[in-house]
């Protein structure tokens, strides 16, 4: 086809490929602007408190200090970082710019803007915070045990669901029951290149923030909506980025920016360190699950019951809305003619957490899959003969969403795969000695493809071919890194 056609049946490298190899690509943290000033952030040293005080007297004498912002001096509102279009549900407003009572180790109490970043940096290390130490609820256990301390106005519950579809079959076989629990963990992403952000606020009232960020819309809703302004006086430029895996999903500093170059009337540039980055921002979020099945003595899955409590950090973000989608994996990937699944999203004085790559699959399917295989021993069954069992067809019904798999061909791609790995013969070979040594294990694992459900799913693209035949496509989908 390459032969007839000038561009269709042809590959080309991107369009950014020389220059990130080359390292001439400019990334957020290399970005200028004339007349801009740099910002950095104080942040919480304990779990949680109430600031008392703030003594910036000795920061303000640093040269170059153009101003310092805390609880003081900021709107008293908050946002959700997690908002992407007007009227979402499970965004809730919980965070402000700056914390009065701050709620992890990382909590934003003040940023410094100064003329250069060390300025600033000196600045930021002569201001005196004194806390009023609080109880710090680190676990969700904790969390939910204690009534008397409440990390939000509200408690210390983000968000509860409950899924429960079909039926118990009737069945004339014996049947086992099975329970295990599992804890996966909180990890940060470690994105190479560090969060940041670039705003300026002009003489006409219109706000453009330069972001590496997941989505520009997103971003503009954010800002707009908090300080009432027309989505048409927000700009957000999506800057090249340099990794996320979820960490830049969400909108953390393109707020706080904003409203320091609204203020200093100039552009304002907040860039943090590798250590910020840990400690102030986002992480996979710690789940525990508990799995209970019900299977007959033939390997035939009857019902699945699941509860899931999810570690939320301070601020709820992302996390409700995580912590819906563990309840909408597992019928993707198993036949299951009774399922439920109950959980919920826990503040702790943490560090917020948030979207991360799998979203709520590998947290689930890694509590399931770690069940099933204690199933078939149980059963005396070879796991790759139970999963084969139970797996779904395609063109299976989801039963939580009520929507087609589709073509989902997983009982295909575990039979090749057992094949590939010689499954069968993992027995036969003679016990390898040695630090190092080969093991084979088996799992499954489903995802969803696109998004639907939670709000309005739609896309829009523009399209334009040149004169010469070439052409320029817009679009709304976003390089991340």
């Amino acid at each position: 086809m390459s032969k007839e056609f000038k561009y269709v049946g042809s590959t080309f490298p991107c369009d950014d490929a020389v220059r990130k190899v080359t390292g001439d690509l400019a990334y957020g943290s290399d970005m200028k602007v004339p007349n801009m000033l740099h910002a950095k952030l104080l942040l919480s040293s304990i779990p949680h408190g109430i600031v008392k005080n703030i003594d910036t007297s000795r920061a303000e004498k640093v040269p170059g200090v153009i101003k310092i912002f805390s609880h003081l001096n900021a709107p008293d509102k908050m946002f959700s970082s997690y908002r992407i279009i007007p009227g979402q549900k499970m965004s809730y407003a919980d965070e402000p710019l700056f914390a009065k009572r701050v709620k992890y180790v990382g909590d934003r109490v003040a940023a410094v803007v100064a003329t250069s970043l060390a300025a600033a940096r000196e600045a930021v290390s002569l201001i005196d915070i004194d806390y009023e130490e609080l109880p710090a609820l680190l676990t969700p256990e904790e969390a939910l045990k204690n009534e008397e301390v409440k990390i939000q106005p509200w408690g210390n519950l983000a968000h509860e669901y409950a899924v429960d579809v079909g039926e118990l079959p009737p069945s004339n076989e014996d049947c086992i029951i099975m329970e295990s629990e599992t804890q996966t963990q909180s990890t940060h992403h470690g994105a190479i290149e560090p969060h940041g952000c670039l705003a300026y606020y002009d003489t006409a009232g219109k706000l453009t923030v330069w972001t590496p960020t997941q989505s520009v819309y997103g971003a503009r809703t954010v800002v707009a909506d908090y300080f009432d302004m027309n989505y048409s006086d927000v700009r957000v430029i999506k800057v090249p980025m340099g990794g996320s895996f979820g960490g830049k999903q969400e909108f953390l500093f393109e707020t706080v920016t904003s409203f320091m170059a609204m203020e200093t009337k100039r552009p304002v540039k907040l860039l943090l360190d590798r250590e910020e980055c840990i400690i102030h921002t986002k992480v996979r979020p710690a789940v525990k699950s508990r799995i209970k099945t019900m299977v007959t003595k033939s390997g035939k899955l009857q019902e699945l019951i699941a509860d899931s409590t999810l570690n939320s950090g301070a601020y709820s973000g992302a996390t409700p809305d995580y912590a819906a989608t563990l309840s909408q994996k597992v019928c993707k990937l198993y036949r299951i003619p009774h399922y439920k699944h109950s959980g919920r999203a826990v503040y702790t004085n943490t560090v917020r957490a948030g979207g991360f790559r799998g979203w709520g699959a590998p947290e689930i399917i890694t509590a399931v899959e770690t069940h099933m295989d204690q199933v078939a021993k149980k059963l005396d069954m070879d796991p790759v003969e139970f999963r084969l069992q139970n797996l779904v067809h395609p063109y299976d019904m989801d039963p939580v969403v009520n929507i087609s798999l589709g073509d989902a061909r997983v009982i295909e791609c575990l039979e090749k795969g057992a094949e590939a790995f010689h499954w069968k013969e993992r027995y036969n070979g003679q016990k390898e000695q040695g630090r190092y040594r080969r093991g084979i294990g088996v799992a499954c694992g489903a995802h969803k493809n696109g998004m639907y459900g939670g709000f309005v799913d739609c896309t829009s693209m523009f399209l334009k071919m040149n004169e010469d035949g070439s052409l320029n496509l817009n679009a709304s989908i976003h390089d991340v890194g």
